[in-house]
């Protein structure tokens, strides 16, 4: 019986094929997953822009109409902090979780200091 060996040449251009095939299926319009506007909290910018807040500190906003925006000076990148952190505020203030929007900060040092 004659098994086939199979060479690190012949493992490279598999997994460029399979590499490959997986980047052409993700990047076809239409196979992307829609996203989930209930947990990107900032998908709204006209929501924020008609508050008129009254500003608890650099990181909390909180407007007339009982609606809490959170500043977030980093972005999201898999701690789900967009996610994690409307809940433990809403939590922490009694507040509805729908009245909660994250939104993105700019990174300025004098403002929110080095975290």
């Amino acid at each position: 019986m004659n098994k086939k060996r199979y060479t690190r040449r012949d493992f490279v251009k598999v997994s460029t094929l399979v590499t490959g095939g997986l980047m052409a299926g993700f990047s076809i319009p239409g196979l992307a997953l829609p996203g989930e506007r209930s947990l990107i909290r900032n998908a709204d910018k006209d929501w924020i822009a008609d508050l008129d807040t009254t500003q608890m500190n650099v990181f909390v906003k909180i407007a007339p109409n009982n609606k809490i925006v959170i500043q977030a000076p980093y972005p999201e990148i898999g701690q789900g902090i967009r996610t994690s952190l409307p809940l433990i505020i809403a939590d922490e203030m009694d507040a509805d979780w729908d009245m909660v929007l994250i939104e993105q900060a700019e990174t300025n040092k004098e403002e929110f200091g080095s975290q």
